[in-house]
């Protein structure tokens, strides 16, 4: 039997606005400084972009505007999704901000997933233990 699609995460705040700029164009990433334009995103969120000048010509969305805001409020899985970088990206930002794991959107995703993760039998006692947490796979 074929697995179901996880649904993606989703945003508890926004939209999220690019911001106004070009190829080519200066902006700030709180994390590298001034950094130059080089493209946009095919993400669900289209992101201006630079090269990370430790990597071999790596893209990295520029950490700048509503960005900053959604790193702040969402979960590490709704940020990576919707501006297409991996989850440990998303920590990493994190932690130049100073953020902790937990956001409001990492709330919410926990509460979204928890009934997923309950036992069955926990589930159908409902009560004692109901809040058991299965370990999840790796």
């Amino acid at each position: 039997m074929p697995r179901k699609p996880k649904p993606r995460p989703r945003l508890i705040k926004g939209p999220y606005r690019m911001p106004a700029c070009e190829v080519g164009s200066i902006l700030t990433d709180r994390v590298r400084g001034r950094v130059i334009v080089g493209g946009i995103t095919t993400a669900p969120i289209p992101w201006p972009w630079s090269l990370h000048h430790h990597g071999a010509g790596i893209r990295v969305p520029i950490l700048t505007g509503d960005l900053v805001k959604a790193v702040r409020t969402e979960s590490n899985q709704a940020v990576a999704y919707h501006w297409g970088v991996s989850r440990w990206t998303v920590a990493r930002w994190r932690r130049a901000l100073g953020l902790g794991r937990m956001t409001p959107g990492t709330l919410a995703r926990w509460r979204e997933l928890r009934p997923q993760r309950l036992t069955l039998a926990a589930q159908q006692r409902g009560g004692k233990n109901r809040h058991r947490i299965l370990p999840t796979a790796h």
